[in-house]
């Protein structure tokens, strides 16, 4: 019977009762709750018990979900954690796979989630960038977590890559064969034959062994 009058009082102070003896008790506190029974008094706690947790769980999903990052030069909002052109270069280096990469930048994401960037000053994504991307994933995970990974092109569009939530073996199996031919091409063992034709648009023009 007890029960049931407490459920009663709970929905009663939903229904109306409740905010205005809170007023009540806010101008006089003291005259108000020893007026009141302690069935209502529990139903009174129980409520304003409720409504604080209520509040603590909106308050942890708007600081998890609101815009509080600045935000970026292609249009999400992100914390920076490294940049290429900040005057501090880093070169990061996995040591298990001895892999090195120097990223463009890192962002901490509003999810928590870390994401590589690299930028390329073209309109479009060549299958060299996402190897890069990959393999700088797995060089970049001995000091962030990095599950996430885009390409920034030059008219502002970001291409993401689904791979890069991939573990750092799976990534590796992925580009092994590109990882071991880039280390021979950098002892100078080998040099892979190449189209003159691309020779202009090379990054590595000036600095090519062929």
């Amino acid at each position: 019977m007890e029960i049931m009058n407490l459920l009663s009082e709970i929905k009663e102070a939903f229904n109306g009762r409740f905010l205005y003896d809170l007023m009540s008790i806010a101008k006089s506190p003291l005259n108000t709750i020893s007026t009141m029974d302690d069935t209502l008094l529990l139903s009174y706690v129980i409520c304003i018990v409720a409504l604080l947790i209520l509040l603590t769980l909106m308050f942890r999903i708007a600081v998890r979900f609101l815009p509080i990052y600045p935000m970026t030069a292609w249009g999400f909002r992100a914390k920076l954690l490294y940049a290429d052109d900040s005057g501090q270069k880093k070169i990061f280096l996995n040591k298990n796979y001895k892999l090195s990469a120097n990223p463009d930048f890192v962002y901490r994401l509003r999810n928590s989630k870390t994401a590589y960037i690299e930028f390329k000053s073209r309109t479009y994504v060549m299958d060299s960038d996402i190897a890069q991307l990959e393999i700088g994933i797995i060089a970049l995970r001995d000091t962030y977590n990095v599950t996430r990974g885009a390409i920034a092109l030059s008219n502002g569009k970001l291409h993401w890559i689904d791979s890069a939530k991939k573990s750092s073996r799976s990534l590796y199996k992925k580009n092994k064969s590109l990882i071991e031919q880039a280390k021979r091409i950098k002892q100078g063992q080998w040099v892979p034959p190449v189209r003159k034709s691309n020779c202009n648009k090379c990054p590595m023009k000036q600095k090519c062994w062929g």
